[in-house]
């Protein structure tokens, strides 16, 4: 039998690996840290705002990144399956996180905060 993906997989595969797509992935990185930085107490409720409507739109990114990554590799398929990898494990965790805090927008959000830091690491093993 014929263990090769359907084609549309190999392209989906093909283009979440590709150099634009990780570039653009990890320049979008970097611009969430400096909005993560610019997070600081005693900001104006304008900024506060923003900040918080740029986070939603980083999660929404950061979100179907994951999701084509995991519908063209897989979730646990050998041997590059999405989660096989810790970096994956890492998004997958502020991802599943990050939603619920998202939608309730109550809570302390500190910890995620601090947890979504991490992300910046990956930044620097692209």
């Amino acid at each position: 039998p014929d263990l090769q993906p359907p084609p549309w997989r190999r392209r989906l595969q093909s283009f979440v690996s590709s150099e634009p797509f990780k570039a653009i992935i990890l320049l979008l990185i970097m611009v969430n840290a400096v909005t993560l930085a610019m997070d600081v107490p005693g900001q104006s409720e304008a900024i506060k705002e923003v900040l918080a409507v740029m986070e939603t739109v980083f999660l929404s990114v950061f979100t179907v990144e994951a999701v084509l990554k995991i519908v063209g590799f897989g979730l646990f398929s050998k041997p590059n399956g999405y989660l096989r990898d810790g970096w994956n494990w890492l998004d997958f965790i502020i991802i599943a996180v990050g939603w619920p805090t998202e939608i309730s927008k109550s809570g302390n959000l500190g910890a995620l905060r601090a947890f979504r830091v991490f992300r910046v690491l990956k930044g620097a093993s692209m």
